[in-house]
Order: C-alpha cells, then sequence, then structure tokens
C-alpha cells in the first residue's frame, strides 16, 4: 500500500511512517518544515520505499501529483493552526482549517478528473505526444503515422505505426522497433508494454488487402 502523510516530519507523522515502513508499505511524506523537523525522518531517508518532499501543501500541483500516486492520505498539516490556538490566538485554527480545505477540495477536484480518465483507460494528449516524439526521434524512423496509449491500473500499454524506408532488410526493421521500444521503456516509467507495427513509407497500397475490413 502507498501512504502520503502530510505534515510527516512532525513527532506524530515521523513515528507513524516508521509504522507503516516497518509494515512493508511504501510512504510518502510532504512537509514544509514550519513546525517539523528533517532530524525526525532523518533515520528514515536511507529506507528505498521512504520518499520526502520539503514542500508546502498549498502547491496544489506537488500535492496533486502526490495524491494520485497514494492509496491512503494522513492529513497532519494542521499544526499552524492548532499551535496558534494552544498560544492564544484561537482565530488562526479556523483560518488555517479553511485554507487547508480549499486547497484539499482543490487537490480533489484535480485528481478527480485525473482518475475518471485512468477509469475509461484514457491517457492524456502530453503522454501520446511523449511516445510520438521519442519514436520520431529514433534513428531510422521517417514517421510516426499513429500512437495510441491507455492506463491499465498504474500501468500504460502502448501501440504505435513506424514508417520505415521501403528496401530496408526485415532484420534491419524489426531491430530498429525494437530499439524504439528500448526507448520507451527507459522514458516511460510506467510502460508495461508497447506493440510496434511497421509500415513502408510512402507505400499507399501496404494495406489494400484489407482495407475494405477497415471501418
Amino acid at each position: 500500500m502507498r501512504v502520503l502523510i502530510t505534515g510527516g516530519a512532525g513527532f506524530i507523522g515521523s513515528h507513524l511512517s516508521d509504522a507503516y515502513l516497518q509494515r512493508g508499505d511504501e510512504v510518502f511524506v510532504i512537509d514544509d518544515l514550519s513546525t517539523g523537523s528533517i532530524e525526525n525522518i532523518r533515520h528514515l531517508k536511507e529506507n528505498p520505499r521512504f520518499h520526502y518532499t520539503i514542500e508546502s501543501v498549498h502547491n496544489q500541483p506537488v500535492t496533486a501529483e502526490l495524491v494520485d500516486q497514494c492509496d491512503v492520505v494522513f492529513h497532519l498539516a494542521a499544526a499552524v493552526g492548532v499551535i496558534g490556538a494552544h498560544l492564544g490566538a484561537p482565530l488562526l485554527d479556523p483560518i488555517a482549517g479553511l485554507v487547508l480545505t480549499a486547497v484539499i477540495a482543490a487537490v480533489a477536484w484535480e485528481t478527480g478528473r485525473t482518475v475518471t480518465g485512468r477509469l475509461l483507460d484514457e491517457a492524456d494528449a502530453s503522454l501520446v505526444a511523449t511516445i510520438q516524439t521519442i519514436a520520431g526521434d529514433t534513428p531510422g524512423v521517417i514517421a510516426v503515422s499513429e500512437a495510441r496509449a491507455r492506463w491499465v491500473g498504474r500501468r500504460v500499454l502502448a501501440e504505435l505505426t513506424l514508417e520505415l524506408a521501403p528496401d530496408a532488410p526485415l532484420s534491419s526493421a524489426h531491430a530498429l522497433g525494437e530499439e524504439v521500444r528500448h526507448r520507451l521503456y527507459h522514458r516511460i516509467d510506467p510502460l508495461a508494454e508497447v506493440i510496434v507495427h511497421l509500415d513502408p513509407a510512402g507505400d499507399d497500397t501496404a494495406h489494400a488487402a484489407v482495407s475494405h475490413h477497415r471501418l
């Protein structure tokens, strides 16, 4: 399980992180160190399943990305309001609560849009564009005539059609297709599988035999 702890560099957050790591879970912490301390999590930094980000939860893109990666969120980043109330400034408590509620609502909205697309196996246009760019920049590829991708859980399945020199030997064309797949695997971490179809560039009759079967 992937666990996100906001305010995770505090006393409670660091102990919570430790407990989940001991269970074998993966832990992500975000904390701006306004009340927490890096010393509280220093002993956890060597654990490969522990990840920390020194940033405020008010940074919506960063928080949204972390929320999107995790299965469970523990929100401990309201310490400013609690401490303010304890020191005789009770107005800080509701103000901090309202600010954090607005941030969480914005993050939830953005995450909801992403998750809805994921539920429909939708891959965003930027991911497809990245696949096209990586494939198109491979020496020997004349053009990328088609590229598609979809999410399956946390993994990506991709399919693309490459145009190569018509006189390229079969072994060379196959090697080039494998080189494109190799580059994609290295550049796109969640990529689980990629199917590459090879077409002779400029040959409009390459699919003539099956063209009447296509919609």
